[in-house]
């Protein structure tokens, strides 16, 4: 994604320098190189280069031996061209050589920047578009940035969820696991009511579910065996009572 951003930039750069650079060919064409000298006209046309996002973008005009014509800071304007790679292109120039427009990165004081440039055919003037490579990035590092915190929501949500919806499924297998301790125990004394189980229709529902009916069919099982107990103690204490009562009529005794 950086890399592609880069060429997009560099090619924008580039395409801003040609622009311009082809507009003052076909000035120059109608009105000859005493153009370069209207400063207001050089002035007016340079102020209104802008590239979009990039605030510190800002183009100069060079002549073919290497003479600023145009920069935005007032002071460098019939100064000598301080880039170093400018003055290799003026120095080709001399000599020359000329250099189809391209975009290329560069060191100005310990700041990286991106230089875009357009020659004149006839070696005239040098037409360059300048950018620092911080505030190129800044809009793709600003997204990178948004990318990361977002991911970082995303999960914190996930987890959040995560530990949520294990609670969930945890809680009601440690109430299962209470119940069956107390089977184990013999212990039926707890309501099963009253421990608000889950009864969904999940695996962990009718784990629930067969649970509580096991405990309620040894409640029963209990309670039955309770009944007879009651009714054998009677039988044997009548019994002991009046030996010769038959055993026939001591149904009766039971529903008692």
């Amino acid at each position: 994604v950086k890399e592609s951003y880069k060429r997009l930039i560099e090619n924008y750069l580039l395409d801003t320098a040609n622009a311009y650079g082809t507009l003052i060919d076909q000035m120059m064409e109608e009105n000859g190189e005493v153009i370069l000298e209207d400063s207001a006209w050089v002035k007016n046309t340079f102020d209104k280069v802008k590239v979009k996002g990039v605030e510190s973008a800002y183009a100069y005009l060079v002549d073919g031996n290497g003479t600023m014509i145009y920069h935005p800071t007032k002071i460098k304007i019939g100064q000598s061209v301080e880039n170093s790679v400018v003055q290799g292109l003026v120095t080709d120039l001399k000599k020359g050589v000329h250099h189809t427009s391209d975009c290329i990165s560069y060191d100005y004081n310990g700041t990286e920047k991106y230089a875009a440039y357009y020659e004149n055919a006839d070696g005239k003037f040098i037409m360059v578009v300048n950018a620092s490579r911080f505030e190129v990035y800044r809009p793709i590092q600003t997204i990178l940035y948004r990318m990361l915190f977002m991911g970082i929501v995303t999960l914190l949500i996930f987890l959040l969820f995560g530990a949520y919806t294990s609670i969930q499924l945890v809680r009601p297998l440690h109430k299962s696991i209470a119940i069956m301790n107390k089977v184990a125990n013999l212990d039926f004394s707890q309501d099963l009511e009253s421990m608000n189980l889950n009864h969904s229709k999940d695996e962990v529902g009718q784990i629930t579910n067969s649970l509580q009916k096991l405990y309620n069919n040894l409640v029963e099982i209990i309670k039955t065996s309770q009944c007879y107990y009651f009714a054998l103690h009677k039988i044997t204490m009548f019994r002991f009572a009046i030996p010769n009562k038959r055993l026939v009529d001591l149904h009766i005794i039971i529903h008692v």
